[in-house]
């Protein structure tokens, strides 16, 4: 009962709207059929086991025409129909399936534009039709948008709604059923908070509103709450050990989203860095996890690149290497395990995010002292990144705190290298990196 529960949380989400919704709705209607093949043609050049670079642009001028197709039967479906909840509940699966491509393929003002028209369509009269399942993708996509896009995106959510409601968390979880349950509810309060507190990146700690710093402070406590919760409940004893089958159907997976959920809450709203160094604990779950998730894959592999939907191994390794500081070795691993295979999790390339924690490794490094510990003042926070794919090259940006300027902190900007050709002096400067660390 345990192991089928997991299961249909795994794939309650994701999985619902790609085969639930776009593939049973892709056989009738023709804007989302030619998107859905532009993201399969878009994801294939991605995979493509081949040096031919006209291979790979050949599969991405028919995902181009495909996505041209989507666009115009969209404009004809809305010429040719009445406004319906029904009419809505379409133009929303269209309108999502497009925001994924321009996210996908770098399109951040597209996808922007995209995503804020399926925001308008979630209304009173719909809500039967498009329920927090449809609310939760597109929640998740703009999620994805904003944080891989720079600090100048446009958000398709402008306010977080907040459920009024208390959540009570129990002592023990009776029963897998109340930890999910429980778990959904305070995951989405949670990134409904953190698009809400983005607009306070810049503000300075003390003129940010107690009253934000309060409630931050609420959430990370539930989710904490939470985590500990689920790891004693008695019922986790019933699961095997050496349960077999993907890890991501078995029930510690469960945790992923929580323990991601308090490291960006915990580290929101110009938090000292010096916080990470209180969740190395979940940096070594996420470590140990996704390191099984990658092992179990790469037996599967039909092709040197992976891609899915679903965010598994990417983020959560991005956020090990970025901010554990005071465990170089966990660090290190969360870099490796990055670099040991070429993935493509929604919007998230691997090589790129290696490619920056490895930059940012090496901005901090100066900083590190005898324990191998980065000092406060050394550290980098606030990063993001743009990436241009025809010249394989990532603008990215962060920032460091230094007193002596008006806004508190500097910024610092470089444009980097990724892709094949960068390998070996990327990996040349991974090997450096690592020998500072480990050196005596």
């Amino acid at each position: 009962m345990i192991a089928d529960t997991t299961r249909r949380t795994a794939r309650s989400i994701e999985s619902f709207f790609w085969t639930e919704v776009v593939l049973q709705e892709s056989f009738s209607t023709p804007c989302i059929r030619h998107g859905i093949v532009a993201i399969s043609a878009l994801v294939r050049s991605f995979q493509m086991d081949t040096t031919s670079s006209q291979q790979i642009q050949d599969h991405e001028q028919f995902a181009l025409k495909q996505y041209g197709k989507a666009l115009q039967s969209t404009r004809d479906f809305i010429a040719e129909t009445k406004s319906t909840a029904e009419r809505s509940r379409t133009l929303f699966i269209a309108a999502t399936i497009l925001a994924h491509f321009d996210c996908f393929y770098g399109n951040r003002d597209l996808a922007t534009s995209h995503m804020q028209c399926a925001r308008s369509l979630l209304t009173k009269e719909t809500s039967k039709l498009l329920d927090y399942r449809f609310v939760s993708i597109l929640m998740s996509l703009d999620s994805v948008n904003y944080s891989t896009m720079g600090f100048e995106s446009e958000f398709s959510y402008r306010q977080a709604i907040f459920g009024k409601e208390q959540i009570y968390i129990p002592e023990f979880f009776s029963s897998i059923e109340e930890a999910v349950k429980t778990r959904s509810v305070l995951v989405t309060r949670a990134n409904n908070l953190y698009i809400e507190m983005f607009k306070y990146r810049f503000t300075p700690r003390r003129k940010i509103p107690r009253s934000a710093i309060k409630l931050r402070d609420y959430y990370v406590a539930q989710l904490r709450q939470w985590d500990s919760v689920f790891r004693r409940s008695t019922w986790m004893s019933d699961c095997k050990p050496d349960v077999t089958g993907h890890p991501v159907l078995r029930p510690e997976s469960l945790r992923m989203r929580i323990v991601i959920s308090i490291i960006k809450l915990a580290t929101s709203l110009n938090e000292p860095q010096s916080v990470t160094d209180e969740l190395l604990e979940p940096f070594q779950y996420i470590v140990s996890y996704t390191r099984d998730i990658i092992d179990y894959e790469k037996y599967s592999l039909r092709s040197k690149s992976s891609f899915n939907f679903d965010i598994r191994t990417t983020i959560p390794l991005f956020e090990v290497a970025l901010y554990c500081r005071n465990s170089p070795a966990l660090r290190g691993e969360a870099l490796k395990l990055l670099l040991s295979s070429h993935r493509r999790e929604g919007a998230w390339d691997s090589r790129v995010i290696a490619r920056i924690a490895i930059w940012k490794m090496a901005l901090e490094q100066p900083g590190m002292d005898e324990t191998g510990t980065i000092r406060e003042y050394a550290r980098f926070y606030g990063e993001s990144f743009e990436v241009d794919r025809w010249n394989k090259e990532i603008r990215v940006t962060c920032r460091q705190n230094d007193e002596r300027l008006p806004e508190g902190y500097r910024i610092v900007t470089d444009i980097l290298q990724y892709g094949e050709t960068a390998d070996e002096l990327f990996r040349s400067s991974l090997d450096q990196v690592t020998l500072s660390i480990f050196s005596p």
